[in-house]
């Protein structure tokens, strides 16, 4: 025998839940692009500086030599 599923609540309280998740889902979207745009304006280290400071310069000239 095959009973079909009666729906709880009202159509009301289905429609906000509904609303809600929308709601929620738009609102991760946008704080995701906010850290993504925030991460992405962060400028990246001077790599030629960290070579200089903490490299062996012999050992970048035979890099560059090779």
């Amino acid at each position: 025998m095959k009973t079909e599923g009666k729906s709880k609540g009202t159509w009301i309280h289905r429609f906000a839940i509904r609303l809600f998740t929308l709601v929620l889902a738009v609102l991760i979207f946008w704080v995701l692009g906010f850290f993504v745009d925030d991460i992405r304006s962060v400028r990246g280290p001077s790599y030629d500086t960290i070579e200089k400071k903490y490299q062996d310069k012999e050992l970048v000239a035979k890099r560059i030599g090779a």
